[in-house]
């Protein structure tokens, strides 16, 4: 039986279920004895199966022994792993060990919890059933990492590590990048800057253990550039790197003063590759450091550039010590906190458009002296400050001319009442800029005038008086040192001498006015060679010497000379004769007595003749004859009596610093009473000046402006004056060029193309030339307010400078011209009249206006009375004695042409002497479409 059993055992697998047993091939479970055990048995019969069942029962007990199947140990946490398993039969005690520790459990699984991180586990589990217990079945694993843990180093380009737990590898990725390294320190390289790499770290069991990112160091800018350096602010620009993810990236900009100890930083992040840094201090030192940041937030290493900011500029540039080859400059320098450690450049250049002359000059201290210069030469003075960083503030600027130097005395000419001055021009380089600048002084009197020529002819001195002279060179407003010359003028000769002679004796009496300006005695000078000396203590209105010891009937030559100092006048001679012994006198001494009487008569009459009072038209022909005789020397006596008409007001506006250089002539200045004030503009306080006057006309106090040809530099302000005065009408009488000299500047545009005068817009709209004159029309609009007006301009071509024009018609036809158009303005809409210096041609013409309405209105004329009117507005009106007998020529002539065409003078009328032709064109110039 048991032999049969056997086989059946090794033919078949039993499967035991419960208490039963089924047999089949396959395995064969253990059996524990002692327990009833049904078996089935299949049998198997070549070519012929038969089956056949025996049941057997025995009285032994088998006892099962219980399995473990299918176990899986699963890492769960960091801290924990997960233990399941499969058993037969299931209903047993579970039995598990790990690191040392048991634990029992009904369940086919178990969560073992409390576990180190990284630890690799070997957990055993057995089952037991009915005391019987199951082979152990032992598995490993490990618990999952955290990479956080870990200290990852990186750099721009590598990524190490040491890792002390077991693993497998260290698997770095980027993209399509991958990179493996196993061992305990970990070390990757030639990876690419400023990436993100996925680092997973790979268990022994083939899972991941744990993963993180990590970001590379991104690479630093270069290249750092300063650019826009004020006194308080730049801006840096940079390079970005070459970097994958650089368009990512943010930039730290760190900035710090640059000294060894500070506390003030301030860092500012952008997304772009500049950044203007402000709230600056001028001329401090600073550390600007730019790094690179990731989107992860690393950093690169500094790029640094240090950079001082612009030093504040010096101010309040002042000229001192200026010779003709050296000048100093001092400044005020500014009040920045570095100022002590700064330096400055001074530059020096000339004043002209293509210099390539430059000198510079670098200097510690607040002035600086400029040497080696030419004379005459104007510079540009510019100067920076420095600091030690060598940032250079801004330029101030001076423009300053060296004194010229003084011109060289070549000879003179002496009369009575002039001296002509010849001189050479200095050897300087620009001595065709030279203007000359003469003054003479006496005791009494001092005078200056100023010429371009090397020659001046000084009139109206007083003979025999010392004069100081001061010749200098002038450029811009320097002049320099004088040549200084000490002349006496000739002495005046005796103008006649009386001869008297006493009945009986032998005598000659000789009488003789006081000679003419100074003198200290006369000499005397008789043919017997006898010689006598007057001094002026003995002379009151005349002088007189008794010629005594003579032979009688006999006749005598005199000479007398009139001394100042040395100096001898002309002689002055007469021839007389002794008295016949016993012949009567007394009808000799009757007859001087009558001619002296006579003289004195005249003298009286003469005297209380008052220029100043009208003429009529009946008595103006003999009122102009009697001037006229002797060479104009009533109309001379009149004229010098107006010298000084005005003299004494001030002209404190003209003398202004700022102002010097808009006066054409030094001795052609506005008296400030009566000057025409420009409106102020907030900058510039002494703007208001210009080299005008109001001038009184027949109607009114102000019925015109004389001025002053205008300089380039004032031709702005003439059109102010013309906008802010409401001026419809210019008269010009002077050209703007006369022989080699400019007389006045041309302030309208050359051709129908408009010119902008500052605020002022002007355009020629017509420019009609007649033989004598031009007619001019210009549109004038102020281009703040876009006012627009018309203004007339009557030139006058043919006035000679300090002359007259050749007839008087050609100008009294020109005034009807003008007057003609004034008659249709309002009469607050004053007249400017201006010539080169604005006193000469241009009082004529006024007073010729008034003079000639004075006529037809009054049937009375009075030159002399207006003249000394516009004396006091003005100084010089009327400026030379032919153009003060030239508009009494006017008055005469006008008169004459009156009478000649028997033509009533109606009172209130207008046109005193018509001129058909001039009435026609200011007709036609008056219809000029505005």
């Amino acid at each position: 039986m048991n032999s049969i059993l056997g086989v059946l055992l090794l033919m078949t697998f039993i499967v035991v279920s419960a208490n039963n047993i089924t047999l089949s091939t396959g395995s064969i479970p253990t059996i524990s004895t002692g327990t009833t055990t049904t078996a089935t048995i299949p049998t198997k019969t070549t070519g012929t199966t038969t089956t056949a069942s025996t049941t057997s029962t025995t009285a032994s007990t088998t006892k099962i022994v219980p399995e473990i199947r299918n176990l899986t140990v699963l890492a769960q946490s960091t801290s924990e792993l997960n233990v399941s398993w499969s058993s037969y039969p299931q209903n047993c005690t579970f039995w598990v060990m790990y690191n040392l520790t048991e634990t029992n459990s009904t369940t086919p699984h178990q969560l073992l919890q409390n576990l180190t991180a990284g630890h690799i586990y070997n957990v055993s589990v057995w089952a037991e059933y009915n005391g019987e217990k199951s082979a152990v079945e032992t598995q490993a694993n490990q618990t999952f990492m955290d990479c956080k843990n870990y200290k990852w180093l990186v750099n721009t380009t590598e990524i190490l590590v040491n890792i002390t737990e077991p693993f497998l590898c260290v698997e770095a990725k980027r993209d399509n990048e991958a990179y493996n390294q196993s061992g305990k320190n970990i070390h990757f390289q030639n990876l690419s800057p400023g990436c993100e790499y996925n680092i997973s770290i790979i268990s022994e069991f083939g899972f991941t253990l744990c993963t993180t990112t990590v970001y590379l160091d991104p690479s630093p800018v270069t290249n750092l550039i300063i650019t826009n350096r004020t006194t308080n602010q730049t801006t840096v620009s940079w390079t970005p790197p070459n970097d994958r993810d650089v368009t990512l990236y943010k930039y730290n900009v760190t900035t710090k003063e640059n000294v060894i100890v500070t506390t003030k930083e301030t860092v500012t992040e952008t997304n772009t590759s500049s950044c203007t840094i402000e709230d600056l201090e001028a001329g401090v030192g600073y550390n600007i450091c730019v790094q690179s940041i990731t989107v992860g937030n690393t950093i690169s290493s500094e790029t640094c550039v240090t950079v001082y900011t612009d030093p504040s500029p010096v101010t309040n540039l002042i000229i001192t010590n200026r010779t003709t080859n050296q000048t100093t400059v001092s400044w005020t320098p500014p009040n920045d906190r570095d100022i002590t450690l700064y330096k400055y450049n001074v530059t020096t250049k000339e004043n002209v458009i293509a210099s390539t002359k430059e000198t510079v000059t670098e200097t510690n201290t607040s002035s600086c002296t400029i040497e080696d210069l030419e004379a005459g030469v104007g510079y540009n003075i510019c100067v920076q400050s420095i600091t030690v960083g060598n940032t250079i503030s801004s330029e101030t600027c001076v423009t300053v001319y060296t004194d010229p130097s003084k011109p060289i005395f070549d000879f003179k000419n002496v009369t009575t009442n002039s001296v002509q001055l010849h001189w050479k021009a200095p050897n300087n380089i620009n001595i065709k800029d030279y203007r000359y600048s003469v003054n003479w002084s006496s005791a009494d009197q001092t005078n200056n005038n100023i010429t371009k020529n090397l020659f001046m002819n000084i009139s109206s001195l007083t003979p025999g008086n010392l004069y100081n002279i001061t010749i200098q060179s002038l450029i811009a407003d320097v002049s320099s040192e004088g040549l200084l010359l000490k002349i006496r003028t000739d002495p005046a000769k005796i103008p006649q001498i009386i001869c008297q002679n006493n009945a009986g004796e032998n005598n000659i009496h000789l009488l003789w006015s006081v000679p003419e300006g100074v003198w200290d005695k006369i000499e005397l000078n008789v043919s017997s060679g006898k010689q006598y000396t007057v001094t002026n203590r003995s002379c009151t209105k005349e002088c007189t010497q008794e010629i005594d010891g003579l032979l009688p009937a006999t006749s005598y030559k005199f000479m007398l000379f009139t001394m100042s100092y040395d100096i001898k006048s002309a002689p002055t001679m007469i021839e007389c004769m002794t008295s016949i012994v016993g012949v009567a006198t007394g009808t000799t001494i009757a007859l001087l007595i009558i001619i002296l009487l006579i003289i004195i008569v005249i003298f009286f009459l003469r005297r209380d003749q008052e220029p100043s009072k009208p003429i009529t038209i009946s008595n103006f022909p003999s009122h102009f004859y009697c001037k006229h005789r002797d060479t104009d020397f009533g109309f001379s006596e009149d004229y010098q009596s107006l010298r000084s008409v005005g003299t004494n007001q001030s002209t404190n506006a003209a003398l202004l610093l700022e102002n010097k250089n808009k006066n054409r002539f030094t001795n052609v200045l506005p008296y400030d009473c009566s000057r025409v004030k420009l409106q102020k503009d907030q900058v510039n306080h002494c703007s208001d000046y210009i080299n005008a006057n109001f001038m009184p006309g027949y109607y009114s106090s102000k019925e015109f402006i004389a001025a002053q040809g205008p300089l380039p530099n004032t031709v702005a302000d003439f059109w102010q004056m013309i906008w802010e005065q409401n001026v419809q009408a210019v008269v010009m009488v002077t050209n703007c060029q006369e022989g080699n000299k400019v007389k006045c500047e041309q302030y309208w545009p050359e051709d129908c193309k408009p010119c902008v005068y500052e605020d002022i817009l002007v355009t020629t709209v017509s420019d009609k030339e007649m033989e004598e004159w031009t007619l001019r029309e210009f549109h004038v609009k102020h281009v703040k307010t876009l006012e627009s007006r018309i203004i007339k301009h009557f030139h006058f071509t043919a006035w000679p400078d300090h002359g007259v024009p050749d007839k008087t018609q050609s100008l009294i036809a020109f005034r009807e011209l003008v007057r003609s158009f004034m008659n249709q303005l309002t009469r607050n809409a004053p007249v400017v009249v201006h010539c080169s210096a604005g006193v000469g041609r241009t009082g004529t013409f006024i007073a010729l206006d008034y003079l000639l309405l004075q006529l037809s209105n009054e049937m009375a004329v009075s030159v002399y009375s207006f003249v000394q009117r516009m004396r006091k507005n003005r100084p010089l009106m009327v400026q030379t004695e032919s153009q003060y007998i030239f508009l009494h020529q006017c008055m005469l002539d006008t008169i004459n042409a009156l009478e000649a065409n028997s033509e009533p003078v109606y009172e209130n009328s207008d046109c005193i002497y018509a001129n058909e032709l001039a009435l026609k064109e200011v007709n036609n110039f008056n219809s000029i479409p505005s």
